[in-house]
C-alpha cells in the first residue's frame, strides 16, 4: 500500500470517527425517553425490547467496513517476507487469515500481526522452546488449553481457532476490558 493510499485510509477512518463522536454527543445530550430509562415491568420490556445505542452498531459496522482486503494482507505479507519460500502462496495465506478472522469475528489485522510477530510468516518456524507453526503456540499450551475448554482438534480450522482463542484469552487476561470483537 502506498503512503498516499495509507493517508487516504487514515483520513477516511478519522472522518468516520468524527461522525460517530458527533452522533454519540447527540445521543448523550438528548437523553430521549426510554433510551436511558429502565423498563418498569416485564411488559414494558417485552413491547419495547431493550435499547442498544446505535454507536455500538456503528463501531461494529466500521470494524467490518474497513476490513483489509486479501490484496492488502498479501502485500503486507510480501513486504515482511519478500523471499517467499513457503509451500503455498502468500495469497492463499492472506485468504486463510481472512477466513479464520471472519469465523472468529476478529479484525484480520490482529491475526496478521500475531503471525508476523511470532513467525514472520514462516509456517515451518520452530522456536527454541518448541513452539511451532505460524502462531508459535507450543504443543503443550494447545493441549492444556484444549483440556481446559474440553475440546479436541479435528481440523485445520480447529487448530487455527484454538490459536486465536488462546491468543485472545491471553490478551483478555492482560486487558480485562478488551472488546471481544477485536
Amino acid at each position: 500500500m502506498s503512503d498516499y493510499q495509507a493517508g487516504k485510509d487514515i483520513q477516511a477512518i478519522q472522518s468516520r470517527l468524527d461522525i460517530l463522536e458527533k452522533r454519540l454527543n447527540q445521543l448523550e445530550s438528548s437523553k430521549i425517553g426510554h433510551f436511558y430509562e429502565y423498563p418498569s415491568s416485564l411488559g414494558d420490556l417485552s413491547t419495547e425490547g431493550y435499547y442498544v445505542s446505535r454507536i455500538y452498531l456503528d463501531i461494529k459496522h466500521d470494524l467490518f467496513t474497513f476490513r483489509p482486503t486479501s490484496e492488502i494482507i498479501t502485500s503486507y505479507i510480501k513486504k515482511h517476507r519478500p523471499n517467499w519460500d513457503q509451500p503455498f502462496s502468500a495469497e492463499a495465506l492472506a485468504n486463510r487469515i481472512i477466513e479464520v478472522a471472519d469465523a472468529l469475528l476478529i479484525d484480520p489485522r490482529i491475526f496478521t500481526g500475531l503471525i508476523r510477530k511470532e513467525s514472520t510468516f514462516n509456517m515451518n518456524a520452530v522456536s527454541p522452546t518448541g513452539a511451532v507453526g505460524s502462531t508459535q503456540i507450543t504443543l503443550i499450551a494447545v493441549k492444556e488449553f484444549m483440556d481446559q475448554v474440553g475440546m479436541t482438534i479435528k481440523s485445520k480450522l480447529d487448530a487455527d481457532r484454538t490459536a486465536v482463542d488462546f491468543f485472545r484469552a491471553a490478551v483478555k487476561k492482560l486487558i480485562p476490558n478488551l472488546d471481544p470483537s477485536i
